[in-house]
């Protein structure tokens, strides 16, 4: 005979005096599920142990109809810019080389037909058709 050890439902310890076999399974039914135990405290971690040490993700500014909204313009970005590029493919070599100098090299109407040779007001009317071409051909 042998002793077992083990707590009720209030949680009182119970003392019992049980068979060889009985104290050996019980020992092992213990061991199996200290071991279950073991493996689901290490291979999981629930959520509410990672707020508690610190480390909280929740976005707390998150509005769901934000991030749908977001999404909507999100998606009509990627379409006006699928329209730009099908619409820069369409000007003239001239054309895009007076929005490279604009916009990229950040020179001036004034600098670029001092570099051209040309007058301020012939670059100021270049401008101005390509940004009536490319309206035109966004909008379609």
């Amino acid at each position: 005979m042998k002793k077992i050890y083990y707590k009720d439902a209030d949680g009182n310890k119970v003392i019992l005096s049980v068979s060889d076999e009985v104290a050996t399974a019980y020992k092992e039914e213990r061991q199996k599920m200290w071991r279950e135990d073991a493996y689901h405290a290490y291979y999981t971690t629930s959520l509410d142990r990672i707020v508690d040490l610190g480390h909280d993700f929740r976005d707390k500014t998150a509005n769901p109809e934000e991030q749908l909204v977001m999404i909507d313009i999100e998606d009509e970005h990627k379409q006006q810019m699928g329209k730009l590029r099908l619409a820069f493919r369409r000007l003239t070599n001239l054309q895009k080389q007076t929005l490279y100098k604009m916009f990229v090299l950040n020179m001036s109407q004034l600098a670029i037909s001092e570099q051209e040779e040309v007058t301020q007001q012939v670059v100021n009317k270049r401008v101005k058709r390509i940004f009536s071409k490319l309206r035109s051909l966004i909008l379609k």
